[in-house]
């Protein structure tokens, strides 16, 4: 078992609300429509990329490093992209701002703040490096912890 805090001693995030967030960036950006549960989606399959690992691994937990707040060595970019494209039903060319609004929407759960936050469908996230939106992902597979 991977986790150096337990969820229970660290402020969870509203998914619907962090979505919200992201999702009125998105509009502001593109200038084009784009609902909550969208966003939600595409959360949800970055999730899913993790959970994927989880499974192949046999590890309900791991614990590894992000860049651009949900990118790893084992779940890359492209893999992201692709993956936010065929949930939220973006085009490819937007699926890199689903990404990047996802990204500052997390950024802001952070202010002067050193502690972490626990993403429900992720896991606790710690920040590394919020300049480079680099953070620590203590992975918890919902579907283990959950059922």
């Amino acid at each position: 078992m991977a986790s150096s805090g337990s969820a229970q001693m660290q402020p969870m995030v509203d998914v619907t609300k962090f979505c919200r967030e992201a999702s009125e960036l998105f509009v502001r950006r593109t200038k084009r429509p784009f609902v909550v549960q969208q966003m939600i989606s595409a959360l949800g399959g970055i999730s899913n990329l993790y959970v994927h690992h989880s499974l192949e691994k046999g590890e309900d937990s791991f614990i590894l490093y992000t860049e651009e707040a949900f990118v790893s060595a084992l779940v890359p970019k492209g893999a992201i992209l692709s993956q936010i494209e065929r949930c939220s039903g973006v085009p490819a060319r937007n699926s890199s701002v689903v990404l990047d609004c996802l990204r500052e929407s997390l950024r802001g759960y952070f202010p002067g703040r050193k502690a972490g936050v626990v993403l429900p469908c992720l896991g606790i996230l710690r920040p590394v490096n919020l300049e480079q939106d680099r953070y620590k992902l203590e992975f918890q597979n919902p579907i283990r912890i959950h059922f």
